[in-house]
């Protein structure tokens, strides 16, 4: 009778889960907000997704891309063979991009704006210039001839040669669309010629072999964009525009990848390395004309103060201090404190590299800016506070959402930030503990506030305004009552111009700009009368000086140079200054003190204005253009375009079957389903999994059936030679959590299985006897947490700092639906110590289980060592080193019920390489040496733990890190070890794979 409610408990439990259809415990992220009112969009040769919010910018994107149809086509001789989906989406603070052609062409625009000394900022429509880049790559990525093009007819659009491809080739054709026709780009952008200049003037080009394969080295993963664009635009130029189209269509027919420079000869007989060195030629000479230039006009020299680099934050001043951000490609962003009295530079505290710090004049306590997780579904600014004297910040209380550089006023009282809205921004006012808050002015439709600064009187706000067509303007704002009005707007000349800081009295307007020769310098302007100002040049920098602080006697900025930005200092001397000329300018508002009382300046109580979008640039509308509009639907993306067929194994043999997986556009729906067919068992097997993404909680099921191996228990261990059809049902449920500092995640999962024999009756020899197999199910409930700390960087040794820990609690019982029983627990903690004075890492793992079944004959855990001897045995072996490597003994060499396990690694650095052989796929990153030891104790059962058997394994490894294919990392490891404890053996082998 037991056995009876145990069999209905079991069927019970088994209708549960395949009504639920459960997955696996990954955690996974949520999609884009199902809150909010999405649309599509839909016209000729473009299906536009986007929130209702954003409808103007949809229609404005459809006629972009309906003219880049019309444009990039006949230049590329390609058109797409299905329609384009455009997700127009502002969760994130972030300003980028992506395309993809597989499962079908796909342009992803996050509608933030750059920010002021961002590479992305010299566009003149930044609408028009990301869709052009990002066209341009569903264009080359799509264009498929050949064998290649034969296959995706069949399966689905699995195959794209032109991707297969260093990434500067990728990125150079979508910087050289966008910089088509004299529009300002990439190629034609000041702050990426100064990044040129900056290595030509130093020495420091890199080779082709190093863009060819990413290397480490300033300013990293610019480098694609930033030499890629300037290749295929010389192609073009050497080839009449001719050669960017041939070599696409030409690489499109490739069954055997990777022959980059016979292609490139056949499409146009030039050779990529003949253009390469042409192109670095080029830019040698022009840094060389531009230093001769400099010479001549003899401007004062600026000194460095730091050697670092990378920082590309504002500087601020508090009690003879400079503040900055940087992060040197070693270690974390920080903010970093320079004592102009002894030039020395502390660490204040953690931060990311795009900060914007602000430090009150009151009490020395910081604010910068991050960007978080705000919730499951946004990633937005958030504002951190650190108290003077501390190193660890918080949450600034009260501090509005997408907060973007905050500055206080000199009295301290009040703050002045920027506001992220979509593909705008507004200006607001705010007292110093944010609990008044006042919106100044709402910018135009596509208008952007860059860097807002107090006058020192604070009867000013300036700031730099980014406006369409590209054109930057300063914009001034008159305290008048309780808050500020726009006064006027105005610009000196160039077209980018920020980083605005009046002197200390007030009678000078410091600011960079790209007023000289498309670089970027430091100006100044001052009252020549009413309406004219004197304009003087102060830096003469061959690659940029930016963001301008005045100190005493001396003028403070970032310096761009061949390893980022540092700063550096010139002394203030206004005779030196070169008058470049007089320039309309409101003077009289800039620089004459206001007479007027301003009355309740400490009063912020006024209601909200909210200012409204007046500027639309559109000239057609959708009703015009014959598009179509209707509330979202998901079907078109998520039907299944991929079909990848499948060569795998059952018990008896090869099976052959197909494979496909897809998700809608906003992520909120993601399924796979596989299906195969024994070849000589005649069996079918199938899968099924579907995952949601809109809630903050992820909800994970899956269904499969196949035919695989037994379970073994103790009456029956010879059922794990015999084969049985399997089928199986999971549920999960995961709730991930990324922060700045951390992330984690919660995962709980069921799992049941159900094992019927293939055969229902086996003949035993030995027995003489025909038994009847009975049918198995097991039911297991899992718990996982996940939490990481983990970083690594440009140059560092893998993974360099941080703490990761992962806990495991899985439980088979009865209550579950199963028939035997097991308990597992499992736990995994690591860390790493960066040490860049010594260029190593110290790094440490402990690992282990806690096992127990009274229903296994077998133990449930074994360790041992690597076995693979020989180079193409490590490499056909990819993945990373399996936890359970002991090293110095064969492979499961001792086993057990419960084990712990420590490892203990030097990793210390012996020969940054980065070097490889022209544009071959095959790149030698660095090498290094380390030495480490494993220790383990494994007993039968806890209540026998003095009785374990006790294994330790000294050794060493040489490493070398090498990238293959273009995209794959990875470490090829000669190592050996001894093994000291029982079964113990000199264990020497071979790996490839990647390090924990």
């Amino acid at each position: 009778m037991a056995e009876t409610r145990l069999i209905s408990g079991a069927i019970k439990a088994g209708i549960l889960a395949f009504l639920l259809c459960f997955l696996s415990a990954a955690p996974l992220r949520a999609g884009y907000d199902p809150a909010l009112n999405w649309q599509q969009l839909s016209t000729k040769h473009f299906i536009i997704y986007y929130p209702e919010k954003l409808e103007l910018l949809a229609e404005k994107s459809a006629l972009i891309l309906e003219q880049r149809y019309l444009d990039l086509g006949p230049l590329m001789r390609h058109y797409p063979t299905s329609k384009v989906v455009l997700l127009i989406t502002d969760h994130t603070d972030s300003a980028n991009g992506s395309a993809q052609t597989s499962p079908m062409p796909i342009i992803k625009y996050y509608v933030t704006p750059p920010t002021d000394l961002s590479e992305l900022m010299d566009m003149a429509d930044r609408t028009d210039s990301l869709l052009t880049h990002e066209y341009m790559h569903i264009l080359q990525l799509d264009t498929v001839h050949g064998l290649p093009k034969a296959f995706n007819t069949i399966f689905g659009p699995w195959w794209s040669p032109n991707s297969i491809q260093p990434q500067w080739l990728i990125e150079g054709y979508a910087v050289y669309a966008e910089s088509l026709n004299g529009t300002p780009g990439r190629l034609n952008s000041p702050l990426m010629t100064g990044y040129l200049r900056a290595l030509a003037a130093a020495g420091e080009l890199p080779k082709l072999d190093q863009i060819t394969n990413a290397a480490a080295k300033w300013p990293y993963g610019t480098i694609p964009y930033l030499f890629g664009g300037h290749m295929i635009n010389l192609f073009g130029e050497l080839s009449g525009n001719r050669w960017p189209a041939a070599y696409s269509h030409l690489y499109g027919t490739s069954v055997i990848p990777y022959f980059i420079q016979t292609k490139a000869f056949s499409a146009g007989n030039l050779k990529i390395n003949d253009v390469y060195k042409l192109l670095i030629s080029n830019l040698n000479s022009a840094a060389k004309a531009k230093g001769e230039a400099i010479a001549a006009r003899a401007l004062p020299k600026s000194t460095l103060l730091t050697q670092n680099g990378h920082s590309k934050s504002p500087l601020l001043l508090y009690e003879n201090n400079i503040y900055f951000v940087s992060g040197n490609g070693n270690d974390d962003s920080r903010l970093y404190r320079l004592d102009l009295n002894t030039n020395k530079v502390r660490k204040v505290s953690r931060a990311q590299s795009s900060s914007h710090p602000a430090i009150s004049p009151e009490d020395g306590h910081l604010l910068f800016t991050i960007t978080e997780w705000q919730n499951t579904f946004t990633f937005y600014n958030e504002l951190m506070e650190l108290s003077k004297g501390r190193h660890v910040s918080h949450r600034a209380k009260k501090a509005p959402e997408r907060i973007f550089q905050p500055v206080f006023s000199h009295d301290g009282k009040w703050l002045a930030y920027v506001i992220n809205e979509g593909n705008t921004s507004s200006l607001w006012l705010a007292s110093s503990d944010f609990s008044q808050k006042k919106l100044i002015k709402k910018a135009n439709n596509s208008e952007v506030f860059y860097y807002p600064q107090f006058s020192p009187d604070d009867n000013l706000i300036i700031t730099a305004t980014w406006t369409e067509g590209g054109k930057r303007y300063f914009d001034i704002f008159r305290r008048a009552g309780n808050s500020y009005r726009h006064k006027t707007r105005f610009s000196p000349g160039g077209h980018l111009l920020s980083g605005q800081h009046f002197s200390a009295n007030g009678d000078i307007l410091y600011f960079h700009g790209d007023l000289d020769d498309e670089t970027f310098n430091i100006f100044a302007l001052t009252p020549a009368g009413n309406d004219i100002c004197h304009l003087y040049q102060i830096s003469d920098e061959i690659a940029g000086a930016f963001y301008p602080l005045e100190a005493g006697k001396a003028l403070y900025f970032l310096k761009l140079g061949e390893n980022g930005y540092n700063v550096a200092m010139l002394p203030q001397n206004r005779e030196a200054w070169l008058e470049r000329a007089t320039v309309p300018c409101p003077a009289q508002a800039l620089f004459s003190p206001i007479a007027a009382n301003i009355a309740d300046h400490n009063s912020l109580n006024e209601p909200l204005k909210t200012a409204t979008n007046t500027n639309n640039s559109l000239t057609q509308s959708a009703e015009q253009q014959n598009w179509s509009k209707k509330k979202y639907s998901p079907w078109y993306t998520l039907l299944p375009r991929l079909w990848l067929p499948t060569l795998t194994q059952d018990p008896y043999g090869y099976s052959l079957g197909f494979t496909t997986s897809g998700s809608d556009i906003l992520n909120h729906h993601n399924y796979s389903f596989s299906l195969d067919y024994g070849l000589a068992s005649y069996y079918p097997g199938v899968s099924l999994s579907y995952s949601t993404g809109f809630w903050p909680i992820n909800i994970g099921l899956g269904f499969s059936h196949y035919l695989g191996m037994g379970r073994a228990s103790i009456s029956r261990p010879w059922e794990r030679r015999l084969a049985h059809k399997i089928t199986s049902a999971s549920l999960s449920l995961s709730y991930p959590i990324s922060r700045w500092r951390y992330s984690m995640s919660f995962s709980l999962s069921y799992r049941f299985s159900f094992y019927r024999p293939f055969f229902r009756e086996r003949y035993f020899p030995e027995s003489k006897e025909k038994i009847e197999l009975p049918d198995n199910h097991f039911g297991r409930l899992g718990f996982y947490f996940n939490f990481s700390t983990v970083r690594s960087y440009y140059q560092s040794l893998h993974n360099a700092r941080g703490l990761s820990f992962s806990l495991g609690l899985e439980c088979e019982h009865k209550a579950f639906g199963s028939t035997q029983e097991s308990y597992h627990l499992s736990y995994n903690y690591q860390q790493y110590q960066n040490i860049p004075t010594l260029r190593s890492t110290l790094a440490w793992r402990i690992q282990g289980a806690f096992g127990f079944s009274p229903d296994s004959p077998n133990y449930l855990y074994s360790l041992g060592g690597p076995e693979i001897s020989n180079i193409a045995g490590a490499i056909s072996s990819l993945g990373s080193y399996t936890l359970n490597y002991l090293r110095g003994f064969n492979m499961a060499a001792l086993s057990g019920n419960s084990y712990i396990k420590g490892t203990l690694e030097w990793r210390l650095l012996l020969w940054r390489i980065q070097r490889g052989i022209s544009t071959l796929p095959i790149y030698f990153d660095q090498l290094h040496l380390a030495f480490f030891c494993d220790a383990a104790y494994l007993v039968d059962s806890l209540k026998d733990m003095q009785n374990g058997r006790l294994a330790i394994g000294p050794g060493a490894e040489l490493r070398l890190d090498i990238k293959i294919a273009y995209y794959e990392a990875g470490t090829l490891s000669i190592g050996f070890a001894r093994g000291i404890g029982p079964e113990w053996t000199n264990n020497f082998y071979i790996l490839y794979g990647y390090l924990f």
